[in-house]
């Protein structure tokens, strides 16, 4: 029982932690935030903190593991059985919903990881291991024959990016001009420009 109480506090306590780091994040940028101002937004004293972290670079990683880019639910077991445009599709617009949920977050960790190398070969890990998933998906479609033979690696690093730069327009300096129906259009387009590529078969 003693045990349980000390775990479920220990939860509460990173959760007020990691709440609380986040917010002073997205207000005051990574750099300039300080423990102290994290201990006051949490309500929780620096030593308490400082139990469960070393520091503030250890927040903000434990923060950006939380985020599951990619669901394992989202790979259907039978995938050989499952149109490939439309796996792709559902693939690319989860990716872009939990961009989008994460934008502001996701723009503080690639200021972070670009000015501090620590964090940038941290979240360089972070970046591949998301790509796994989709890089095995790759791999699984080429053997089955489903697609003409790509490098999966890239292929999972395209599907990324093409996301993120969907967000970023969508999210930062365009949103007030682009429509809600934005993502849904934009996959749509991109899908059919893998299915047919850009010019006219000879």
């Amino acid at each position: 029982m003693v045990k349980k109480l000390l775990k479920d506090e220990r939860s509460i306590n990173k959760e007020k932690i990691s709440k609380a780091a986040v917010e002073v994040f997205l207000k005051k940028g990574y750099q300039r935030t300080t423990i102290r101002e994290i201990s006051t937004k949490s309500k929780l004293s620096t030593g308490t903190i400082y139990f469960y972290y070393k520091n503030k670079e250890e927040i903000l990683k434990e923060v950006i593991n939380k985020i599951d880019l990619i669901s394992k639910d989202t790979f259907p077991e039978k995938i050989d059985e499952i149109n490939p445009v439309e796996l792709l599709n559902n693939i690319s617009l989860e990716l872009t919903g939990i961009m989008a949920k994460n934008y502001e977050l996701l723009l503080l960790v690639i200021n972070a990881s670009s000015n501090i190398p620590k964090l940038n070969s941290f979240f360089y890990e972070q970046f591949k291991d998301r790509t796994q998933d989709l890089m095995e998906m790759f791999e699984k479609l080429i053997k089955k024959g489903v697609i003409r033979e790509v490098n999966p690696e890239k292929a999972a690093i395209f599907i990324l990016s093409n996301s993120l730069s969907m967000v970023i327009l969508k999210e930062g300096f365009l949103k007030k001009n682009l429509e809600n129906t934005y993502y849904e259009e934009m996959h749509k387009f991109i899908l059919d420009i893998f299915a047919n590529g850009f010019f006219l078969k000879k």
